[in-house]
């Protein structure tokens, strides 16, 4: 019995610590990069400076029936870092939809995250948000 108790205070001490982490103001692996939510906004502009990181954070598309295709970018001028998909907390919540870029070259490209729908084959590949990026020199 004490050991039952014993790995159920661990497990509650886990849990806990784990929330905490979830509300300390960062996504885990995204480190200090800064954070656009895309959520309401088909079409975006943002403007960051060369070498900075960015997040481009949205809903994720599931819960209507799509899948995330990928982003489509120039490559010489911002670089795909890491892409996240963080579960949803609650019931029927699909979670978020994390792309971490860095900007490489001062410049301006459009990023485009795309989608599609898996139950329709016929369903063609789309644009699900657009971001208009604008990298300026340090």
């Amino acid at each position: 019995m004490r050991r039952l108790a014993t790995i159920l205070v661990f497990f509650v001490m886990a849990v806990f610590f784990a929330g905490c982490g979830m509300f300390s103001g960062g996504i885990d692996g995204v480190g200090d990069a800064s954070e656009y939510d895309l959520d309401g906004s088909f079409d975006e502009k943002i403007v960051v400076d060369q070498g900075d990181s960015f997040v481009l954070n949205m809903s994720n598309p599931k819960k209507s029936g799509y899948a995330v295709e990928g982003a489509v970018f120039d490559p010489t001028l911002v670089r795909l870092d890491k892409y996240i998909e963080v579960k949803g907390e609650e019931p029927g919540d699909a979670g978020r939809v994390l792309y971490l870029f860095t900007a490489v070259t001062a410049g301006s490209t459009d990023i485009s995250i795309k989608v599609s729908k898996p139950a329709d084959s016929t369903y063609p590949v789309e644009v699900f948000k657009t971001v208009h990026l604008v990298i300026e020199d340090d």
